[in-house]
């Protein structure tokens, strides 16, 4: 399944986008569909190690990014940084209770995205293996993994 859709960059507001695309590929085979479907029936650690994946192959489009959680976006707009939120949240497996994006004003790159999740899905098995695998550090309440310009953090509520 090609992802390249995952690191176009945003378009500012009133520019038409005309890249020519095979138009076909969109309509059999919808890679932000396969994906969107994936994250919101995997498990808690298959989606964090696709979250990882994503970040670790660029810096990917943050309206494509919050896509795959949910829909509705919410942002507070500051002046270096956008922190941006969902409505709704769409998961099936694993409990997502919020999720929060900074990103440069600027550059438009995530700096940081932050996933909450219900602490029953956090088992001392699965955080074990989120250290180990992934190489998360545990920064108190949460556990931090930076990835080239950005960081993932996952929490327990």
């Amino acid at each position: 399944m090609r992802n390249e859709f995952l690191y176009e960059k945003p378009m500012p507001v009133g520019y038409i986008n005309d890249t020519v695309e095979d138009i076909h590929t969109w309509f059999s085979e919808n890679p932000l569909k396969f994906l969107q479907a994936k994250f919101r029936n995997s498990s808690l650690i298959d989606m964090v190690n696709e979250v990882v994946t994503i970040f670790e192959e660029g810096n990917p489009n943050f309206k494509i990014v919050y896509s795959l959680f949910g829909r509705g976006l919410i942002n507070e707009v500051g002046e270096f940084i956008t922190i941006y939120k969902l409505e709704t949240l769409e998961n099936s497996v694993h409990k997502l209770i919020d999720m929060k994006m900074y990103v440069n004003n600027t550059s438009l790159i995530i700096e940081k995205l932050h996933l909450y999740f219900d602490s029953s899905d956090l088992t001392p098995t699965l955080t074990l293996k989120m250290e180990e695998d992934k190489a998360f550090l545990k920064k108190g309440v949460y556990w931090e993994k930076s990835i080239g310009r950005s960081v993932v953090c996952i929490s327990a509520i």
